[in-house]
C-alpha cells in the first residue's frame, strides 16, 4: 500500500509489521505498543483517552522516519485468509484501488510527530466509543462516492476534528420529502373540463362517538329465521331497558352504550301477521374485542393510515340498514319497496318488477354513502286459481283438470311460500308452507293417512264441513318433502315480499331491461324517491350514531377525452364515428406476409351461396390488405352436436378465422358463439342462412 519517497530514493522499503485495526484504520504494532495498548492474541486492549501512553510515541516515530524513511499505510484493512476472500473483501479491494493513494509531505519533524499523535488519540477514541471492549468493525463496502468526507489540514490527508459524533458527518444520500397535505392529488389537465353530478351522498360523522360496542346474539328457536329481527327487537326492548342498538339479522348486535349481558337465554314471544305466536330464545353476550375504533373512519386520512378500517365500516353498515329492514325486503345489498297500487310492472308470467335502493358506504379522501337503484323480480302476490286463470290461460271449473298444465304450474310454484287460509268452520289461524309441487291425482281421488286410515283429500275437508268448489284440481304438495300433506288450490295464496333464489328466464330478462332502461335524470328522481321513502335522518338508530346524510349528490370536477384515433396504412386516421372505428377505403397498418388459414361451417344451404361468400371474403381481403388463403377450408355440419369436433381440429391446425353460417330460427348463435369463443378461443363470425342467400 505505500509508495516509496521521492524525497529519500534510497530508503529501503519496511519488512511488514503486524497490523491491528483500529476504527476502521489500521495501526503498526509498534504503535500499539506505544499507545499501551495490549496485543497479545487478537484482543486488543486500550488505555484511558491520552496519559503516558502516548508521550513515547514521537521518539519511536523519530527514530523510524531517519532509520527507513517515511512510510506510512493509510485506508488499508485487515487482510483475511485466501487473499481477501470472504464477506466484502473483494469489494474492499477493488474500493481501496479506486482511492486515490496518501502520501506524506516532506515537513518538519516535530510538526508531524505532533499531528500523528494527535491522529493516534483521535483513533484510540473514536474506537472505545463506538466498539468498547476491543471488538473489530466490519461494515458492508461503500462505494467511494459516499464515504465520509472529513475537513482536511492544508492537504495532508489527516482530520482536523475528532469524530465526535459520526452521523453528522455521513453523506445524505437520498432527499427527505415531506408528505403531501391531506385531500391534495395531482389532478388531469387534458381533456375539455367540466363538472358532473354523482350518486354519492355526503356523511356527516362530527357527532358520531369514538367508540361503539359490538355483541353476539345467539338466537334459538325451531321458527324461522325471518322473524329474528322481530324477537331481537321485543328482547331489546323487554331486556336492555329500550336501548338502541343495530342488529344484523344474523349473529352481531352494535351500539354505542354497553348492554347488560344475560347470564342466560331469555325467552321471548312473537306474533306473526296471521296472529300466530312463534317462541325464541335470545342470549347476548360480549365479545372478546368488543370495542369498535369508530373515530379512525374520521382520521384516517389525516392520519395516513391507507388500510381501510373495515371493521368500522361494518358497523356503520348496519346501522344504515337499520330504517330499511321494517318497511322494504332485502335482496342482496339493496332494499326493494313494495309497488304503489296501480303502479305494478307486470312481468307478464306471474312477476313482478320492483325497485331497491342499493347503498353502501365507501372511502375515499372522506366516507361517503353510495347510493344507486337495482331492479328484481319477485312473484305477485296473488290466489293460485287467479295465477293459473291469468298467466296459464286456463278458465277454472268444476270440470277442471290440469294435468296437461302441470310442468309449467310446478315449474312456478316450486319452492314458492304460499298462505294456506282454512275454512271459517274451521276456526284456525292462516298458515304458511313452502310448494315441494303438485299432487299426483286431483283432490277428490288424492288419498293420504289420516288416524291409521286413508282418506280422499275432499272427503277429509267434507267430513269438516266444508265442500270444495273445484275437488277436479290438482292439491299443492306442501311441508316437509317426506310428509303427506296436500292442500286445495282453492284455499292457496302466494305470499307477498319473498325473495326467490332461481335464475329469471330469457324473457323475464328482457323485460326488467327494458324496464330499467332510463335516462340519467330519471333514474336520480327514483333514488331521491327511494331515499325520502326510508327517511335515513329521522331513524333513531342513525341518530343515536351521530350519522346524518346528504339530501343530494356531490359534485366532482371531470374532464372529457378526446376518443383516440386508429391508424391504418399510408398515414391514414380513423376517428368515431356513432361508438364505433370505421375502416372504409382503409388497409390495415402491417399484415403478416404469411397467409392466414380459414374456414366455413355452413349447415342447410345451398352450396352456391357458400362458394359466393368465398370469393366476396377474398375480395374483401385484398382491399384491406389482409393476406389470406386462396381457398376456404369448407366443411358442413348437420347440428349443434357436431360443431365441438370442428372447432377442435381447427383451433388443433391453427385456423385464424372461421365464418359460420346458423339457421334463421333458434338458439343456434348462443351455442355456437360459446364453443367457438370461449371453448376454443378462435376468432369467429356469424351469418344468418337468409343473409347470405341474399343478393347483394
Amino acid at each position: 500500500m505505500g509508495k516509496e519517497n521521492k524525497y529519500k530514493p534510497n530508503a529501503e522499503k519496511p519488512s511488514k509489521p503486524t497490523i491491528k485495526r483500529y476504527f476502521g484504520k489500521p495501526l503498526q504494532e509498534h504503535q500499539l505498543k506505544a499507545t499501551g495498548a495490549s496485543t497479545e492474541g487478537d484482543k486488543v486492549t486500550h488505555p484511558p483517552y491520552g496519559g503516558p501512553a502516548a508521550s513515547g510515541l514521537q521518539k519511536q516515530k523519530q527514530k523510524q522516519e531517519e532509520e527507513q524513511g517515511e512510510w506510512q499505510t493509510q485506508r488499508c484493512q485487515k487482510r483475511r485468509d485466501k487473499a481477501g476472500e470472504g464477506w466484502g473483501g473483494k469489494q474492499q479491494q477493488q474500493r481501496q484501488q479506486q482511492l486515490p493513494q496518501q502520501r506524506g509531505q516532506h515537513r518538519d519533524p516535530i510538526e508531524k510527530q505532533n499531528q500523528q499523535q494527535q491522529t493516534v488519540q483521535r483513533r484510540l477514541q473514536g474506537h472505545n466509543e463506538q466498539h468498547q471492549g476491543g471488538s473489530q468493525f466490519y461494515g458492508p463496502p461503500k462505494p467511494q462516492d459516499e464515504l465520509p468526507k472529513w475537513p482536511r489540514a492544508q492537504n495532508r490527508g489527516l482530520p482536523l476534528q475528532p469524530l465526535q459524533n459520526l452521523q453528522n458527518l455521513l453523506p445524505q444520500t437520498q432527499k427527505v420529502v415531506p408528505p403531501l397535505p391531506a385531500g391534495t392529488m395531482k389532478r388531469g389537465t387534458l381533456g375539455k373540463p367540466g363538472q358532473v353530478s354523482v350518486n354519492y351522498l355526503e356523511v356527516n360523522l362530527d357527532k358520531m362517538p369514538a367508540v361503539a360496542y359490538q355483541y353476539d346474539v345467539k338466537i334459538t328457536s325451531v321458527c324461522p329465521k325471518k322473524f329474528y329481527r322481530q324477537a331481537f327487537e321485543q328482547y331489546r326492548v323487554e331486556h336492555l331497558g329500550g336501548a338502541i342498538a343495530a342488529y344484523d339479522g344474523r349473529g352481531s348486535c352494535y351500539s354505542v352504550v354497553k348492554l347488560k349481558c344475560s347470564p342466560q337465554g331469555q325467552e321471548i314471544k312473537v306474533t306473526d301477521r296471521h296472529g300466530r305466536t312463534l317462541n325464541y330464545t335470545v342470549e347476548l353476550r360480549k365479545t372478546q374485542d368488543s370495542e369498535v375504533d369508530l373515530s379512525s373512519l374520521r382520521s384516517y386520512m389525516k392520519d395516513k393510515i391507507y388500510d381501510k378500517p373495515m371493521r368500522a365500516l361494518q358497523c356503520l353498515e348496519v346501522v344504515l340498514a337499520a330504517p330499511c329492514h321494517n318497511t322494504a325486503r332485502r335482496a342482496g345489498r339493496s332494499f326493494f319497496k313494495g309497488s304503489d297500487p296501480g303502479n305494478t310492472f307486470d312481468l307478464k308470467d306471474g312477476y313482478e318488477a320492483l325497485v331497491g335502493l342499493y347503498q353502501t358506504f365507501v372511502l375515499g379522501d372522506r366516507p361517503f354513502v353510495n347510493v344507486d337503484i337495482s331492479h328484481k323480480a319477485f312473484p305477485k302476490a296473488m290466489s293460485i286459481i287467479d295465477y293459473i286463470e291469468q298467466y296459464q290461460r286456463q278458465k277454472i271449473d268444476k270440470s277442471t283438470n290440469l294435468d296437461y298444465r302441470r310442468s309449467d304450474i310446478e315449474s312456478f310454484l316450486n319452492d314458492i311460500n304460499i298462505i294456506y287460509d282454512p275454512p271459517a268452520c274451521f276456526g284456525s289461524a292462516p298458515r304458511v308452507f313452502r310448494v315441494n309441487g303438485l299432487s299426483k291425482a286431483p283432490a277428490s281421488t288424492q288419498t293420504f293417512e289420516l288416524d291409521g286410515k286413508e282418506t280422499t283429500v275432499a272427503k277429509y275437508f267434507k267430513s269438516r264441513e266444508y265442500d270444495l268448489r273445484f275437488p277436479n284440481l290438482l292439491c299443492l304438495h306442501v311441508g316437509p318433502p317426506l310428509k303427506h300433506i296436500y292442500l286445495p288450490i282453492e284455499l292457496c295464496r302466494i305470499d307477498d315480499g319473498q325473495t326467490m333464489k332461481r335464475k329469471d328466464t330469457a324473457a323475464r330478462v328482457a323485460a326488467i331491461l327494458k324496464f330499467a332502461a332510463t335516462s340519467t335524470n330519471e333514474r336520480k328522481a327514483k333514488i331521491v324517491r327511494l331515499l325520502e321513502y326510508f327517511k335515513h335522518n329521522l331513524d333513531p338508530t342513525i341518530s343515536h350514531f351521530g350519522i346524518r346524510l346528504g339530501t343530494d349528490f356531490i359534485v366532482v370536477n371531470t374532464r372529457t377525452l378526446n376518443a383516440p384515433q386508429i391508424e391504418y396504412k399510408n398515414n391514414n386516421l380513423a376517428s368515431v364515428r356513432n361508438g364505433s372505428w370505421r375502416m372504409d377505403r382503409m388497409q390495415f397498418f402491417e399484415p403478416k406476409p404469411k397467409p392466414h388459414k380459414w374456414a366455413i361451417l355452413y349447415g342447410k344451404i345451398n352450396y352456391q351461396y357458400v362458394d359466393e361468400l368465398q370469393k366476396m371474403v377474398l375480395q374483401q381481403s385484398r382491399t384491406v390488405n389482409l393476406c389470406l388463403d386462396t381457398k376456404a377450408d369448407k366443411r358442413n355440419y348437420k347440428d349443434e352436436r357436431e360443431l365441438d369436433a370442428h372447432f377442435h381440429d381447427f383451433k388443433r391446425n391453427q385456423f385464424d378465422l372461421v365464418f359460420v353460417i346458423i339457421p334463421n330460427v333458434g338458439r343456434s348463435y348462443d351455442v355456437v358463439k360459446q364453443k367457438a369463443v370461449e371453448d376454443t378461443g378462435l376468432g369467429s363470425r356469424f351469418e344468418l342462412t337468409k343473409k347470405v342467400s341474399e343478393p347483394n
